[in-house]
């Protein structure tokens, strides 16, 4: 299960770290530590199976987006390490837009990058962050959370049952 944390962008866990604990936090470093030590960690990234079979599968069939709260470093590095860059036609991220998630600008941006109504999408999302944003911008959601719990069908499987409407 993906911490409560998960899917916030830099600002809001840094306010919620502060809230919680009471404290100012130096921003800057803060955000310049945590970036260096995940940079410097990308050997030990792995994807997402369930999430990215559905992703192997559907590309060059299917637009397909990342619309992260990271920052754009961080997200395109990821993505690279993960060898899964070259399945996506569009990466949103923090950069891009005005709010982070659960604010809805992330999905509407990269739907609107792909010239789709908001809802012809599906997001796959792992944070109660993200599924607010897909609710607000009029997108039908899975939370992967289920999916990596559920070891059951397999992405074929899945696109047979439960994403017909949408793969």
């Amino acid at each position: 299960m993906v911490p409560p944390r998960a899917g916030l962008s830099e600002d809001l866990l840094l306010d919620d770290v502060e809230r919680h604990f009471g404290t100012t936090l130096p921003r800057e470093d803060v955000a310049r530590l945590t970036r260096a030590h995940v940079m410097d960690n990308l050997h030990s990234l792995r994807e997402i199976q369930a999430v990215a079979n559905i992703a192997r599968a559907q590309a060059g069939r299917l637009q397909l987006a990342v619309a992260s709260s990271g920052p754009a470093e961080i997200v395109q590095a990821t993505l690279e390490a993960t060898g899964l860059r070259p399945l996506f036609n569009q990466i949103v991220t923090i950069e891009d837009v005005a709010n982070a998630k659960p604010a809805p600008d992330l999905f509407l941006e990269a739907a609107r990058r792909m010239g789709l109504a908001p809802a012809t999408c599906l997001v796959f999302e792992d944070s109660a962050q993200g599924l607010q944003a897909a609710l607000l911008a009029g997108m039908p959601a899975i939370d992967i959370n289920k999916l990596m719990a559920d070891t059951a069908p397999p992405p074929d499987g899945l696109n047979r049952v439960y994403l017909r409407k949408y793969l």
